[in-house]
C-alpha cells in the first residue's frame, strides 16, 4: 500500500504506520528513503522526510542523507521539510545553519522575484 496504492493520502498513512510499527524492519528505511525520493506526490515525500529525520535520527547515513535531500530534492516543499528537520534535530551541526542560511537566501531571492512581476503589471 505504501509504494503502489493510487491514492496519496493513503500511502502518506501507510508510511506512518509503516515508519511507527515496522522502525526495526531493515527494509523500513530503504522503503521511505525510496519513497522521499521518487513518490509522485510531493506530500507523500514530505511525510517521508519527516519520518526519516525523526525516525532514525541515530543512523549514520541520515544526516547525510537529509542534508543531501535539503539540497537537491526537486520539490521545494521536500527540500524545506528537510531544511527545518536539520534545524530541529541538528542544530549542532556546522553544516546545518549554513543549509538554513542558503534556503533562507534563496526564498529572500524568490520573493523579490515575484514581487518585482507583481509591481510589474
Amino acid at each position: 500500500m505504501a509504494q503502489s496504492d493510487g491514492n496519496s493520502v493513503v500511502r502518506q498513512a501507510a508510511f506512518q504506520e509503516l515508519a511507527r510499527g515496522w522502525k526495526d524492519d531493515p527494509e523500513t528505511l530503504p522503503i521511505l528513503k525510496q519513497c522521499a525520493q521518487s513518490d509522485d506526490n510531493w506530500a507523500v515525500r514530505r511525510v517521508a522526510v519527516k519520518k526519516i529525520a525523526r525516525g532514525w535520527k541515530y543512523d549514520p547515513e541520515t544526516l547525510p542523507w537529509l542534508k543531501q535531500c535539503a539540497q537537491s530534492n526537486d520539490n521545494s516543499t521536500v527540500r524545506g521539510t528537510a531544511v527545518q528537520e536539520l534545524a530541529r534535530g541538528w542544530k549542532d551541526d556546522p553544516e546545518t545553519l549554513e543549509i538554513v542560511r542558503d534556503r533562507d537566501q534563496k526564498l529572500r531571492e524568490f520573493a523579490q522575484q515575484k514581487l518585482a512581476e507583481l509591481e510589474g503589471k
